[in-house]
């Protein structure tokens, strides 16, 4: 990398200057020789010159921006496609009895594993080696213990670690130590919804194949019907790219739904309600915690 970001920089120098240089090497002889310069053709040599230049030193200048610019892509794919394999650890079946999330002792960070090949690759770079490999703890002597039909609250400041636990639970973080068990299967409702450009059912239903019956109950429990009834073709409505023609609540609400229909036995919620207005938090928490997930283990946070 050393290397190329040299010769990029010489190139780019060279790119500035060799018209001068091309000019002076011609014109200095000839008047060195004392030979005659004509206005005319010395208009018309610039002129070519200056052509030239841009023609073929612009093309290698950027031949080798694009070089350098694809090294670095291939070098940063090489380090992802070396870093050590993750292993979930999480049971899809619930077992009758036995809670379905039980930490003991648990400690978590943020990062990831360096293997033994990559951190080879990267003794070059011992400083980002040992930031990547410290792993410095975010969540400690975690102890939780819940079943099918319980309902957690976290509440706290912003910054304090809340969606860090939710994506403990979901194995996106290292496990430094302690016991970690999850069992069944998990839907996660996140702090910004994903909404791809399709139509709302196509969000709702998100690859599952359409039941009417359970795509109503969902939408009941999100409290989407009302704005339903204000779209022009109901939950056919194309939604446009990353949810423009929709509201922030709407938003929050169809990925609601969405983790609904799937009929999950974990329901991780980060934050829901923050995005719609009192009226329909309270609607929310009514039908759809304490109503269509009041038999599922439900982890909500909230500020």
């Amino acid at each position: 990398m050393f290397w190329l970001n040299l010769i990029g920089s010489l190139g780019f120098s060279l790119f500035q200057n060799v018209g001068l240089l091309a000019i002076l090497a011609i014109f200095l002889p000839k008047w060195y020789m004392g030979e005659k310069l004509d206005l005319g053709d010395s208009f018309a040599l610039v002129a070519m010159i200056y052509y030239l230049f841009f023609s073929v030193n612009g093309l290698t200048y950027y031949s080798m921006q694009t070089m350098q610019q694809a090294c670095a892509v291939i070098y940063r794919l090489s380090e992802v496609f070396r870093m050590e394999e993750h292993k979930r650890t999480r049971e899809e079946k619930v077992v009758d009895g036995e809670p379905v999330i039980k930490l003991d002792k648990m400690e978590y960070a943020w990062g990831f594993r360096v293997s033994e090949d990559q951190s080879k690759m990267k003794m070059a770079n011992k400083a980002r080696l040992e930031l990547e490999s410290s792993n410095t703890s975010v969540l400690r002597e975690i102890n939780l213990e819940l079943n099918m039909g319980d309902l957690l609250i976290v509440v706290g400041k912003i910054g304090t670690g809340k969606t860090s636990l939710l994506y403990s639970m979901m194995d996106e973080t290292v496990k430094k130590s302690g016991t970690h068990n999850i069992r069944g299967k998990i839907a996660y409702v996140e702090q910004e919804p994903f909404i791809f450009s399709a139509s709302i059912e196509e969000n709702i239903c998100f690859g599952l194949e359409f039941a009417e019956c359970r795509f109503k109950k969902a939408v009941k429990a999100a409290q989407l019907e009302d704005d339903f009834e204000q779209f022009s073709n109901g939950w056919k409505t194309t939604i446009g790219e990353r949810g423009i023609n929709i509201s922030g609540g709407q938003k929050a609400r169809i990925s609601l739904a969405r983790a609904i229909y799937q009929d999950a036995d974990i329901y991780l919620l980060d934050d829901p309600l923050s995005a719609v207005d009192p009226a329909v938090a309270n609607g929310i928490f009514q039908h759809a915690i304490q109503g269509a997930l009041k038999h599922k283990c439900v982890v909500l946070v909230t500020h």
